[in-house]
């Protein structure tokens, strides 16, 4: 009996020892999954006071509270106759994906957005919109959720949104003297001149123009891009910089005084990032053929900050050429000669910082051609050139003919299913001593290591003018041509200066045809007047005798003269 009671007691105390462990366990564990579970939305800033006519920025904050989340939406209402909506900006937000883009309305005093973010989704507090506030006129302007949802990423969309904070704004009047009050500094960098461009130096300097009127100058550095500077400077400053500051996103806000107050503040952004990218590795991949020319090569790193910008590869001195990440995983080598390659990739974030990595690959020849028939002694101009030798079967055969070290010649064959190759050419040379040689290169682009040099010498028949080459069967052919060329032009000249003088002979004997009709008709007249006339004295009987006389003898003169010139044009 007593035994029973012992053994009932142990159990006893063995159960009071689990249902502590349990209720310890319970304790521990729920209010953790509970306060995973309590996601919220938020305005910032909640409170603040603003003048009539005057903007100001409101942010949209969600906060998963421990869980992951990937979407939510909402309906924010504000006070429609205090403020209205100059614009919305999704620049910063966490959600990528907008299946509905978010929108507003002033008359109805209503923003609405839905929004999410790709797997696997987001877990922790960040701005999903920013908004801008135009004062309408004096009160107290309240913005509030309404419908609101914050989605869980657990696959079915569970809304795990447990609270939501409006927020209240006091409109004031303009200040009588708010058109004297100083404009927005404006805010620059020489350091850091692009807002949105990664760098990576961490000695940020800030620049702004002071006007005679500033009293005060406030500023300050921080992570928040649109907290306000609150400390007073009363050391006008017009730049300022700032040492060794942590890498991130930084905001710098500043503002100015004159007699009248407080211009707005200006917000200025920049991105530091002085970390390299992580390490990593490239791996060759010849496809198992040591001869392959074109091995992939695959190399891929990250950076927790900027991001990958683009890499950069060397390959043994050739130039450095710079790949963008779609051109990696694999990279696809260019098709390269066999030898011993250094590779040497960088990868460069968004700031600059490189991480470099180191490999080596090496490429093997292919099978050598061989030369089997060339001519020791080739006379250029008599005689064909003619060359021929074996490799692998159906394979391009690339003939180097060299002078001086100095490539003169290429030629291409394939060899036949035999590996048997051959080359003819009746192409002229400069005489002097060559050095022929050959490779294999097939259609993957590998070629083989050159095959060994033999010596030819040429002898030219011929002679070379410059780049010119000339046998001695085509000098004498152009010899002959130039000479028949000359005789016809010759002949040709003869023939169309005779037909110029022939033509020019006519045109004369016309004229003088013309020239003397009219001095005989003259002739004619004056002897007619001499016969008219009656009591001729002896002078005027000797000179019309004359006339006579000269007008015969010139008909007969030229007659002849003009008989014997057709003659001799004929």
């Amino acid at each position: 009996m007593i035994n029973l009671l012992n053994s009932n007691k142990k159990i006893s105390i063995l159960k009071l020892l689990t249902m502590a462990v349990l209720l310890f366990v319970f304790s521990s564990v729920l209010p953790i999954k509970v306060k995973a579970t309590g996601a919220s939305l938020s305005l910032t800033p909640e409170t603040g006071t603003f003048q009539n006519s005057n903007t100001f920025l409101v942010k949209v904050i969600v906060s998963s509270g421990g869980s992951t989340i990937n979407a939510a939406q909402s309906t924010i209402l504000f006070s429609k106759d205090l403020l209205e909506v100059k614009s919305i900006s999704k620049v910063n937000s966490i959600f990528t994906l907008w299946p509905e883009e978010p929108n507003f309305s002033n008359s109805k005093g209503e923003i609405s957005f839905k929004g999410g973010v790709p797997s696997p989704g987001f877990n922790g507090t960040d701005d999903i919109l920013t908004i801008t506030f135009r004062a309408k006129k004096a009160g107290e302007a309240k913005v509030l959720f309404s419908g609101s949802e914050v989605l869980a990423a657990d696959g079915r969309g569970t809304n795990i949104l447990k609270s939501s904070k409006e927020a209240n704004f006091s409109i004031i009047g303009a200040d009588p003297g708010a058109d004297k009050i100083p404009s927005s500094p404006e805010i620059s960098s020489p350091t850091h001149p692009k807002q949105n461009f990664w760098y990576n130096n961490n000695n940020p300097e800030f620049q702004w123009k002071i006007s005679s009127d500033i009293i005060e100058i406030s500023y300050n550095l921080d992570r928040s891009p649109f907290s306000f500077p609150k400390t007073v400077n009363k050391n006008i400053e017009s730049s300022k910089i700032f040492k060794e500051i942590d890498d991130g996103i930084w905001y710098f806000h500043l503002k100015m005084k004159n007699k009248f107050g407080w211009s707005k503040t200006s917000h200025y952004k920049i991105q530091i990032d002085t970390v390299p990218p992580n390490p990593f590795n490239i791996s060759v991949d010849n496809q198992e053929d040591p001869t392959n020319p074109s091995p992939f090569l695959y190399f891929e790193t990250k950076d927790e900050l900027s991001g990958i910008s683009h890499y950069e590869m060397k390959i043994n001195q050739e130039d450095i050429f710079s790949l963008v990440i779609a051109e990696i995983n694999p990279f696809s080598f260019s098709p390269h000669p066999p030898d011993s390659y250094q590779i040497l990739v960088r990868a460069i974030d968004k700031a600059g910082n490189f991480e470099e990595s180191l490999t080596s690959l090496d490429i093997e020849s292919i099978p050598i051609p061989e030369i089997s028939v060339y001519p020791k002694k080739y006379t250029a101009g008599t005689e064909a050139f003619y060359v021929s030798g074996t490799a692998p079967a159906n394979l391009s055969v690339i003939i180097f003919f060299r002078k001086e070290g100095e490539l003169t010649n290429e030629w291409k064959v394939e060899s036949d299913e035999n590996g048997d190759w051959s080359f003819r050419t009746n192409e002229l040379f400069k005489s002097g001593d060559y050095l022929i040689s050959a490779i294999c290169k097939d259609n993957r682009g590998a070629i083989s290591y050159p095959s060994p040099e033999y010596k030819v010498k040429v002898v030219l028949s011929g002679i070379s003018i410059g780049r010119f080459i000339i046998s001695c069967q085509t000098l004498f052919l152009i010899l002959v041509v130039l000479i028949i060329l000359i005789i016809g032009i010759f002949v040709y000249y003869i023939t169309l200066k005779k037909r110029k003088i022939k033509k020019e002979t006519q045109e004369a004997i016309k004229s003088l045809k013309n020239t003397f009709g009219k001095l005989r008709k003259k002739i004619i007249k004056k002897i007619e007047y001499f016969d008219s006339k009656p009591g001729l004295n002896s002078n005027e009987e000797r000179l019309k005798d004359d006339l006579i006389k000269i007008l015969e003898k010139s008909e007969k003169t030229i007659d002849k003269e003009i008989k014997d010139i057709k003659k001799e044009l004929k």
